[in-house]
């Protein structure tokens, strides 16, 4: 059986370096037709994928990621390598061809964001339209044959990212589910939200290794809050283990932190407890100094529900389970208001 997996991103990107150099291909996916010159592959010593020039004299630099997986401190290099590149040539376009877990992860409002980076993403909607209207008889045979292939297995993979209880392959399959959860919880906050918020759908590195393997939700930006001078700022994160209220506390003594902490934890606590089932958390504020902020964990509230949605194979279960937990996020969401009129009408409790 082919899956897309068993194609490295090397593998992906001579394929595609192929198809860009006798087809129209890339013209069809940045829509800028290309000039005289050749296309360029790993320009900028490797920092981009393809290079090359429109027809009114405009440099074109592709990026292309297949997956998340990798050290990340050379991620965030290249990243850094790459906004130098960018602020330095202002007058080139930019865009971002995103595979698998990069294109859940790498939404343009992320790239552009909270990467800062001016790039246009090209995702499998765009791509798959695309190479279904090339010409591939001016492929030769072997390469046409692998080719198409190389479409079935993105069509294959693609229909599984839409259908998450298809997918085996349970990092992929986590990152779907985090996808739909995101885009369920999206849509009912344009109806009910009282502030305006985004999901991220973040990777964190393992404590041993270099890879990411966790992957999580998480609020942006964070809810403001102020009490006693000092501003806080709040925002859920949702993890394997539940749902987290975070606080992110500004350089203070920690004397002062256990305080705000203890404080602002009682009074979310008050107005959490009678909608969710509120879990044990460890202790947070070790190493907390005058000089730096730290984030901290407020509240664990269980959501048994989240973790139903990694082992159910059947769509309709599947789609109930989403359904209940967007809802409590919706619901966790707009208790932050609730919190933060509680917080502030009650600061006289605290003494700093």
């Amino acid at each position: 059986m082919h899956v897309l997996s068993l194609y490295s991103e090397k593998a992906q990107r001579d394929l595609l370096y192929t198809l860009f150099t006798h087809t129209d291909l890339l013209e069809r996916l940045t829509g800028l037709p290309k000039g005289e010159s050749p296309i360029e592959k790993d320009p900028v010593h490797g920092l981009f994928a393809f290079r090359y020039q429109a027809i009114d004299g405009l440099p074109i630099y592709i990026y292309f990621r297949v997956t998340t997986l990798g050290n990340p401190r050379t991620g965030c290099e290249q990243i850094r390598e790459q906004a130098s590149f960018i602020h330095r040539n202002r007058e080139a376009r930019y865009y971002a061809l995103l595979l698998r877990e990069a294109w859940i992860e790498w939404t343009e409002d992320y790239v552009q964001r909270r990467l800062q980076l001016p790039m246009h993403c090209i995702g499998y909607e765009k791509l798959l339209s695309a190479l279904a209207e090339i010409d591939l008889s001016l492929l030769p045979l072997a390469v046409r044959q692998e080719v198409q292939t190389y479409l079935r297995c993105l069509q294959k993979e693609y229909e599984g990212l839409m259908n998450p209880t298809q997918l085996y392959e349970d990092r992929l399959r986590q990152y779907a589910l985090l996808w739909h959860l995101r885009a369920a919880v999206h849509e009912r906050w344009r109806l009910l939200g009282t502030f305006s918020m985004e999901l991220d759908v973040h990777t964190q590195p393992h404590v041993h290794s270099s890879y990411l393997d966790v992957v999580f939700l998480r609020q942006y930006p964070p809810y403001k809050v102020l009490v006693e001078g000092y501003q806080v700022n709040l925002l859920w994160e949702l993890e394997k283990g539940g749902l987290f209220l975070r606080v992110g506390l500004p350089p203070m003594r920690e004397k002062v932190a256990r305080l705000l902490h203890s404080h602002l934890r009682r009074r979310a606590q008050s107005c959490l407890m009678q909608e969710f089932i509120i879990g044990r958390t460890r202790g947070t504020l070790k190493g907390v100094d005058a000089y730096r902020g730290r984030e901290v964990t407020l509240l664990r509230i269980e959501l048994p529900e989240f973790q139903s949605l990694f082992q159910t194979r059947q769509p309709d279960e599947y789609q109930n389970l989403v359904g209940k937990v967007a809802d409590q996020l919706i619901l966790a969401l707009q208790l932050l208001p609730v919190i933060r009129e509680r917080v502030e009408r009650e600061s006289h409790a605290i003494r700093l």
